[in-house]
Protein backbone atom coordinates (compact mmCIF):
# COMPACT_ATOMS: atom_id res chain seq x y z
CA UNK A 1 0.00 0.00 0.00
CA UNK A 2 2.82 2.38 1.08
CA UNK A 3 4.09 1.78 -2.87
CA UNK A 4 0.92 2.22 -4.66
CA UNK A 5 1.12 5.98 -5.22
CA UNK A 6 4.77 5.76 -6.85
CA UNK A 7 3.79 3.09 -9.45
CA UNK A 8 1.29 5.18 -10.76
CA UNK A 9 1.17 7.53 -13.64
CA UNK A 10 1.13 11.67 -12.15
CA UNK A 11 -2.88 12.19 -12.84
CA UNK A 12 -3.70 8.97 -11.60
CA UNK A 13 -1.84 9.90 -8.36
CA UNK A 14 -3.54 13.09 -7.97
CA UNK A 15 -6.55 10.88 -7.95
CA UNK A 16 -5.97 9.14 -4.66
CA UNK A 17 -7.41 9.88 -1.47
CA UNK A 18 -4.43 10.61 0.19
CA UNK A 19 -5.53 10.17 3.69
CA UNK A 20 -6.41 6.63 2.88
CA UNK A 21 -2.59 6.40 1.52
CA UNK A 22 -1.25 8.07 4.63
CA UNK A 23 -3.34 5.44 6.99
CA UNK A 24 -0.90 3.01 5.23
CA UNK A 25 2.62 3.57 6.77
CA UNK A 26 1.07 3.49 10.76
CA UNK A 27 -0.58 -0.10 10.07
CA UNK A 28 2.83 -1.36 8.45
CA UNK A 29 4.98 0.35 11.11
CA UNK A 30 2.43 -1.68 14.37
CA UNK A 31 2.71 -4.96 12.02
CA UNK A 32 6.72 -4.96 11.69
CA UNK A 33 6.88 -3.84 15.17
CA UNK A 34 4.39 -6.37 16.73
CA UNK A 35 6.78 -9.45 14.13
CA UNK A 36 9.67 -7.75 15.39
CA UNK A 37 8.66 -7.99 19.07
CA UNK A 38 8.63 -11.95 18.96
CA UNK A 39 12.30 -12.20 17.39
CA UNK A 40 15.50 -12.11 18.83
CA UNK A 41 18.13 -10.00 18.86
CA UNK A 42 18.72 -6.30 17.78
CA UNK A 43 15.77 -3.76 17.21
CA UNK A 44 17.06 -2.62 13.79
CA UNK A 45 17.86 -6.65 13.05
CA UNK A 46 14.63 -7.88 14.30
CA UNK A 47 12.75 -5.02 12.04
CA UNK A 48 14.67 -5.75 9.07
CA UNK A 49 13.95 -9.52 9.24
CA UNK A 50 10.54 -8.91 10.22
CA UNK A 51 10.47 -6.48 6.95
CA UNK A 52 11.87 -9.41 4.92
CA UNK A 53 9.47 -12.42 6.60
CA UNK A 54 6.21 -10.43 5.57
CA UNK A 55 7.83 -9.77 2.18
CA UNK A 56 8.40 -13.90 1.54
CA UNK A 57 4.78 -14.44 3.05
CA UNK A 58 3.09 -12.12 0.76
CA UNK A 59 5.04 -13.90 -1.74
CA UNK A 60 3.88 -16.81 -1.44
CA UNK A 61 -0.02 -15.84 -0.61
CA UNK A 62 0.49 -13.85 -4.17
CA UNK A 63 2.22 -17.05 -5.97
CA UNK A 64 -0.33 -19.47 -4.63
CA UNK A 65 -3.44 -17.24 -5.80
CA UNK A 66 -2.07 -16.67 -9.44
CA UNK A 67 -1.56 -20.29 -9.58
CA UNK A 68 -5.23 -20.54 -8.39
CA UNK A 69 -6.19 -18.48 -10.64
CA UNK A 70 -4.58 -19.59 -13.80
CA UNK A 71 -5.94 -22.49 -12.54
CA UNK A 72 -2.14 -23.94 -12.85
CA UNK A 73 -1.31 -25.62 -10.63
CA UNK A 74 2.30 -25.57 -9.16
CA UNK A 75 4.83 -28.31 -9.15
CA UNK A 76 4.95 -28.42 -5.13
CA UNK A 77 1.90 -28.57 -2.60
CA UNK A 78 1.39 -24.79 -1.00
CA UNK A 79 1.85 -27.22 2.09
CA UNK A 80 5.21 -28.17 0.98
CA UNK A 81 5.88 -24.52 0.14
CA UNK A 82 4.51 -23.38 3.67
CA UNK A 83 6.50 -26.03 5.16
CA UNK A 84 9.78 -25.05 3.21
CA UNK A 85 9.54 -20.90 4.12
CA UNK A 86 9.30 -21.96 7.45
CA UNK A 87 12.17 -24.41 7.62
CA UNK A 88 14.26 -21.36 6.46
CA UNK A 89 13.00 -18.73 8.75
CA UNK A 90 13.85 -21.26 12.06
CA UNK A 91 17.21 -22.33 11.00
CA UNK A 92 20.16 -21.57 13.42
Amino acid sequence: MCLVPQTLKQNVQDMINTEIAEQGHPLTDQIYSALAACLEGEESATRREAVAIHSAVLGAVLMFALADGLHDPLKHSKTELVDALIACMTVG
